[in-house]
């Protein structure tokens, strides 16, 4: 029933990108098996570290992976850390 719901859903698409905590994204992945890359996206007003997921299809893992890469190497955001753990 969920992984129905998340292929019908994923029609057309090959990634798409949601916050990693924004709605139940992650949780219908765990259940369906579709691939996901999480990747640091910046900081909050706290300084804290916050991250983006990048979700494929299912059997899809090396396009979402080409994607995520992609994005990490234009944003480097990888790179940033919050100033107690600055290397």
């Amino acid at each position: 029933m969920v992984l129905g719901a998340m292929d019908a859903a994923m029609e057309g698409i090959d990634v798409f990108i949601t916050p990693s905590y924004g709605g139940d994204v992650l949780l219908m992945t765990n259940l369906t098996g579709h691939p996901v890359v999480v990747l640091p996206s910046g900081m909050n007003g706290e300084n804290h570290p916050v991250s983006i997921s990048f979700v494929g299809r299912l059997w899809g893992e090396a396009e979402t992976h080409r994607v995520a890469q992609a994005w990490q190497q234009a944003t480097g955001q990888h790179l940033n850390h919050p100033p107690l753990f600055a290397v």
